[in-house]
């Protein structure tokens, strides 16, 4: 390979990091705000005590604790 190539391929594959990179940040800060926004919508309901539909609730929460765990998982992997 020339050296053109080499800092072509270079070039691609530093490209494709970054935009890798930039989606796990992004993947991690929306799954980190979705399960914020359930908790903080459970626990306002709670103290208003307007919650209806207990079940539901935990079930939210739990479906948004589903990508805190993939984070930790990616973060530990």
């Amino acid at each position: 390979m020339t050296y053109k190539e080499v800092q072509a391929v270079k070039k691609w594959y530093d490209k494709l990091h970054n935009t890798l990179f930039t989606w796990e940040v992004t993947k991690d800060g929306v799954a980190a705000l979705i399960f914020l926004m359930y908790v903080t919508y459970h626990l306002i309901s709670k103290l208003r005590g307007n919650e209806r539909n207990v079940s539901m609730n935990t079930f939210g929460i739990s479906l948004a604790l589903l990508g805190i765990v993939n984070i930790s998982v990616t973060f530990t992997d």
